[in-house]
């Protein structure tokens, strides 16, 4: 009886725990739709302000949260609004669309020429002329020593998708002569560069502007380039008297061949030397077979022959005076030198 009468009495108790928790539950709601209100109002008139001050107009500014929703009346702000309000504090996600009879902008159509004495030519079209100083502006920063001619048109029909990465293109690139084509959201790099690692950094920074798909690499090394590259590598050796290729000889052969077959339309021209010791005659036909074996070689791995050419010199060209044992194994070399 006693346990039966504990039971019933524990019932009211459960039943008040259960409505204070309901209760509390009821307050929290309460005090944090308010809040929530608050929050999303500040945020509104933080983005519409940030919106004022960097010249955007006509666009709806809706908050669900921290999350913003932009409606933009003019098209070619959608991307820059969304930039502008996706940095105001206190936001965490922000979308934007054009709104109803906005017109969808054309990419735009941008060609910069690059010199490798510094001069850069702008053709094309953009959108303003704030996108237009803007591009000025940024490509004047971040390569200082470059003399810009700036021959391009505002067309309020343009829109300005990747055209702030372009100056980031010219910076990696460098001293080079080249040239970065915008156009119909794709970046074509064509010329000639000074560097590999120019070549890559203009590639990537180019997909960050308009994605890796949208990116077309044409550029090739510069006749400086190559020819520091072919001079960097080890000596191509031959047996003692002969135009026969030692294995290191083959080796150096082989990274010959990999930079040439990388610049495609590079024209070389094979040079065989010797010392000055035996009789002179015999020195030139000894140059010139080293130099034919070099440029064979070069062919069976894959050189267009049309590229190469070759000439002995015999002990006509010497590096260092020919006149102790360590100046003459100078002297016997093979040279592969860039005509163009």
């Amino acid at each position: 009886m006693s346990a039966h009468m504990w039971v019933r009495r524990r019932r009211p108790t459960r039943l008040i725990l259960i409505l204070a928790v309901l209760g509390l539950a009821a307050i929290a709601l309460y005090q944090c739709v308010p809040n929530r209100h608050s929050v999303e109002g500040t945020l509104t008139e933080r983005s519409q302000s940030a919106l004022r001050a960097h010249g955007i107009s006509g666009v709806s500014v809706n908050f669900s949260g921290r999350d913003g929703e932009l409606v933009v009346a003019n098209a070619n702000d959608v991307q820059r609004a969304a930039e502008v309000v996706r940095h105001v504090e206190g936001v965490r996600v922000v979308t934007a669309r054009p709104g109803p009879g906005a017109t969808i902008p054309r990419p735009p159509a941008i060609m910069i020429v690059l010199a490798a004495s510094g001069h850069c030519t702008l053709t094309g079209s953009v959108a303003s002329d704030s996108v237009r100083a803007a591009l000025v502006r940024a490509l004047r920063d971040g390569t200082a020593s470059r003399a810009i001619q700036d021959n391009l048109t505002v067309d309020p029909a343009v829109g300005d998708a990747a055209i702030s990465g372009l100056p980031v293109i010219v910076a990696a690139l460098g001293p080079a002569d080249a040239t970065i084509t915008l156009r119909d959201g794709r970046i074509t790099l064509t010329g000639s560069v000074n560097s590999s690692a120019a070549s890559d950094a203009a590639t990537k920074a180019a997909a960050g502007a308009v994605g890796e798909d949208n990116v077309s690499n044409r550029l090739l090394l510069s006749r400086k380039a190559i020819q520091i590259a072919l001079s960097a590598l080890p000596r191509i050796t031959f047996e003692s008297g002969s135009a026969d290729l030692t294995a290191a000889g083959r080796v150096a052969i082989v990274a010959a061949a990999g930079i040439l077959k990388g610049s495609p339309g590079t024209h070389v021209r094979v040079e065989g030397h010797t010392d000055s010791t035996g009789a002179s005659a015999d020195n030139v036909v000894l140059s010139r077979a080293r130099a034919e074996t070099v440029v064979a070689t070069l062919v069976s791995l894959g050189v267009p022959p049309g590229q190469l050419s070759s000439i002995g010199y015999g002990e006509s060209r010497p590096r260092v005076p020919d006149t102790t044992p360590t100046n003459q194994a100078i002297n016997r070399r093979v040279e592969i030198q860039v005509l163009g």
